[in-house]
């Protein structure tokens, strides 16, 4: 797994939108994506994550960048913070894959556990994320500002 560098937060932003602006066109509150993305996949937020410790890794299909994803690391734990495939590569397995690359990094890391959260309406990544072995541990809503809110479930996967 190679990560992106703070160069590389122009190209991340633009594939965000272009994920973030067709994947969750279809969610019942279509201001959020847009808020969403200004405030945490925007250039600028991503190069602040990127000083914050979050590291970005692009996904790729015969060395073409096709999504990425997200991950910040504690002591013993990481969290996926992202996992984005661009439309045209979505069913191929990938996100699957890249699940699987990053399981093996926590482990080689001798991490304890993997977590994520998932927004509660997207019945296809919380699919994907049990059929991965992930289990739901908690259901967590948050004010992020401007009257909108994430409502999730806390997903784990122990090692």
């Amino acid at each position: 797994m190679k990560f992106c560098e703070y160069d590389d937060a122009e190209e991340l932003a633009e594939m965000a939108k272009e994920i973030w602006t067709d994947y969750y066109s279809t969610f019942p509150d279509r201001d959020l994506p847009e808020y969403v993305l200004k405030k945490f996949q925007s250039e600028l937020a991503i190069k602040e994550q990127m000083c914050e410790g979050y590291l970005y890794c692009f996904i790729k299909k015969d060395d073409v960048n096709v999504g990425y994803i997200c991950v910040l690391r504690d002591s013993d734990t990481v969290l996926l913070s992202r996992i984005y495939i661009l439309k045209d590569f979505r069913g191929q397995g990938l996100a699957s894959e890249a699940i699987d690359i990053l399981a093996e990094w926590c482990r080689n890391m001798k991490m304890r556990k993997l977590y994520l959260r998932v927004y509660k309406e997207n019945t296809i990544s919380i699919s994907i994320y049990t059929h991965k072995g992930f289990t739901i541990v908690e259901e967590r809503k948050e004010d992020i500002g401007d009257g909108f809110f994430l409502d999730d479930y806390i997903m784990e996967y122990r090692f």
